[in-house]
């Protein structure tokens, strides 16, 4: 298994690389390498090429504002994808790295990404068989992601879904996403919905 993490410049960068290294050296399962790739080319830039550098026969994404929720996280995804193409993973929110909350499960739903919602949740709770092909659209960075679902499914059928809470995501004002302005959401929002029609 590979562990793809792609980094960018955030306020508290070193505090959340400590975090997710740490959450990873703490997991049950040993069998996987780390990538950390870091381009300054855009996210969706950097994504595609830390996926392109990852060695294992499974990716694991996770972004550095985000961790493994237990020590047998990992173990419970590497046994859990099996034979399917790509899966999605339940997951939990944080501010402060103590408070758990908000638990997010994945569900079905190609014609919500097509309008540009996310019914899966954050590309961190995506784990995906090495050698898909199927990268982000490095001209998107609000929709970047419902995109990808999207052409993931036409390719693969959609994910398995595993409901564990495997991940915690990151959530405040580190986020890249909330630096994006309204009037790039609103572009994008048009493209992805003429795009899919």
């Amino acid at each position: 298994m590979s562990v793809a993490i792609p980094v960018h410049d955030m306020p508290n960068a070193d505090y959340f690389l400590t975090r997710i290294i740490n959450s990873l050296h703490q997991q049950t399962f040993r069998d996987f390498e780390i990538v950390i790739t870091k381009t300054g080319w855009g996210m969706a830039k950097n994504i595609n090429e830390c996926l392109r550098r990852c060695k294992g026969d499974i990716i694991k994404i996770l972004f550095m504002d985000d961790y493994m929720a237990y020590p047998e996280a990992l173990w419970r995804i590497a046994t859990q994808i099996s034979d399917s193409k790509w899966m999605a993973s339940g997951c939990l929110h944080t501010k402060d790295g103590a408070n758990l909350t908000d638990p997010h499960y994945p569900t079905h739903d190609e014609i919500a990404l097509k309008a540009g919602f996310n019914p899966i949740g954050s590309p961190s709770v995506i784990t995906m068989q090495n050698g898909l092909n199927v990268f982000m659209d490095e001209s998107l960075t609000w929709v970047v992601d419902c995109d990808w679902y999207a052409r993931m499914y036409s390719a693969y059928g959609p994910p398995k879904l595993d409901l564990d809470l495997n991940v915690v995501i990151g959530v405040g004002n580190h986020q890249s996403t909330n630096n994006i302005p309204l009037c790039v959401k609103d572009r994008e929002h048009q493209y992805i919905q003429k795009k899919y029609k």
